[in-house]
């Protein structure tokens, strides 16, 4: 994992890393949305696929390793712009769906 930190102390993005020793690698990347622009993503995901390529050297030869880049809002462009003129593309999309009850209602029964 990585941080960055703001004079203050605060964090302000992060990024890690995980799939040691397994052919689907995962990153993630975030950071504040007043901190864009900055090079802070790009670093870390730079940061992110050198960890990766290590962990990919040491894969039992012939194997296809892959990284991924999850979590990422259909609605941030900008991070899926990066993304693309990086190298990446995109492969599935997920929808978030949500229900407001007003008081308590009873779910119908699933058979």
């Amino acid at each position: 994992m990585w941080v960055v930190g703001a004079p203050d102390r605060r964090i302000v993005s992060y990024a890690s890393v995980r799939g040691p020793g397994q052919v689907r690698l995962f990153a993630n990347v975030w950071l504040f949305p007043e901190y864009t622009r900055c090079g802070f993503g790009r670093y870390l995901l730079w940061c992110a696929e050198e960890r990766a390529e290590s962990w990919a050297a040491e894969a039992t030869l012939g194997v296809h390793v892959t990284m991924g880049v999850s979590w990422i809002s259909e609605r941030n462009r900008r991070a899926q712009r990066l993304l693309e003129r990086v190298g990446y593309e995109k492969i599935y999309s997920f929808a978030h769906m949500e229900l407001e009850l007003h008081g308590w209602q009873a779910l119908p029964h699933i058979h």
